[in-house]
């Protein structure tokens, strides 16, 4: 009995990974929103702990921007988005809110969107 534990022990260890894996979080200063802005088609690194979060937008037209979230280069989150709406993703645990504050379209130059991230 003593050796058919020892001989199944790595395989019940292995089979409990995801429960031993740290958890991937946005790192936020003391719960305040994390805001920042992208260029349309620009995809950014977003400070997080125990993995690499991304953020992507494609294209800004007629008031609304494609959204991309990624942990550790899998898309986990992707939705179309308009200025001032509020959308919901979760990363492994937490669910965090993500909000357009504002998408310029210009007519000539690179297009602009403004997000704030919160837990």
């Amino acid at each position: 009995m003593k050796y058919l534990l020892l001989l199944l022990s790595p395989f019940l260890l292995l089979s409990c990974g995801d429960l031993m894996k740290p958890k991937t979080s946005i790192k936020l200063e003391n719960n305040a929103p994390y805001e920042f802005q992208l260029y349309q088609r620009e995809t950014k690194d977003i400070p997080s702990e125990n993995g690499k979060v991304k953020i992507g937008i494609g294209d800004i037209t007629g008031g609304q921007t494609w959204l991309s979230v990624s942990k550790d280069s899998s898309a986990i989150f992707e939705k179309s988005i308009h200025e001032g709406d509020t959308l919901d993703f979760k990363l492994d645990e937490t669910t965090y809110k993500i909000t357009c504050t504002e998408l310029i379209n210009n007519l000539i130059g690179d297009d602009l969107g403004t997000f704030r991230v919160l837990p």
